[in-house]
């Protein structure tokens, strides 16, 4: 299972070759002392072929004071061995239990944690715009050197917001840094959800090429980041002095539209197991 955080493709290929390293468990009903033990043995038989264990507390409705020394001891032991545990969707773990607030968040803790034990300092803080998997093969240098000069580089504050659900769509996003989160109102209150964080590597709002539509999600800055910016008016005058510039750029947009639908295929299943 992997988190709603978009990532690099070195990363990427980490994640999806060890991510199953990350165990998630999702609890369900009251949680006392014989289901709490029965949980801890069936995750201890497991623990060899963990990096990380989340505790999914969603759906927990009561959980009483020996269940949280018994999972707190838990935490502790496995710890000592060098295994993290994070209890998600939960206000009332005592001191001693790592939490977070939903288990996306807690996912990316723990891809954060493998990434760091497997690239170090490889893990990329900056993509490079020509290093972007959409601009990958774009032709002989004249035209990559046209693509680049027709962007625009902008340095984004937190809370930033980059464009809003139903704006026109006219223009595709590099990260180079920081982070961003893609979001969209649900309900009458307009409570805003996140559907993804994207970081350095990854680019948005290129769905507007295939579609013509409006936007469908709000992006908003999370970290301070740098983006480059192609209008699509601009690619296509790109296209008129390069031919071919455009047949490469939706060749790779493909593959970055199939590899997030592989994805999201795992997570479904994920699901359903």
């Amino acid at each position: 299972m992997r988190s709603r955080r978009s990532r690099a493709r070195a990363e990427s290929q980490v994640l999806d070759r060890e991510g199953a390293g990350i165990g998630v468990y999702e609890l369900r009903g009251d949680l006392v002392f014989g289901s709490a033990e029965r949980l801890i043995r069936e995750i201890g038989g497991e623990m060899h072929e963990m990096d990380s264990v989340i505790l999914d507390f969603r759906r927990v409705t009561a959980v009483d004071r020996v269940s949280w020394r018994l999972i707190r001891a838990f935490a502790e032991g496995a710890a000592a061995q060098g295994t993290r545990v994070i209890a998600s969707y939960t206000d009332g773990a005592p001191d001693g239990i790592e939490t977070a607030p939903d288990t996306d968040e807690a996912l990316q803790r723990c891809e954060n944690d493998l990434l760091l034990s497997r690239l170090g300092d490889r893990v990329e803080p900056v993509v490079p715009l020509l290093s972007q998997p959409l601009l990958r093969g774009l032709g002989p240098p004249e035209a990559v050197a046209a693509m680049v000069a027709a962007t625009t580089s902008l340095t984004l504050l937190p809370d930033e917001v980059v464009f809003r659900e139903g704006d026109a769509a006219d223009s595709v996003y590099f990260i180079t840094s920081g982070s961003l989160r893609a979001q969209v109102d649900v309900g009458t209150a307009g409570r805003a959800r996140r559907l993804q964080t994207m970081g350095p590597g990854v680019a948005f709002g290129e769905m507007g090429l295939l579609d013509q539509g409006a936007r469908s999600a709000t992006v908003v800055v999370e970290e301070e980041a740098v983006v480059h910016v192609l209008p699509f008016a601009a690619l296509h005058e790109v296209e008129a002095r390069h031919p071919g510039v455009t047949q490469a750029f939706y060749r790779n947009l493909g593959q970055l539209l199939a590899g997030r639908l592989r994805r999201a295929t795992e997570q479904i299943q994920a699901l359903d197991r």
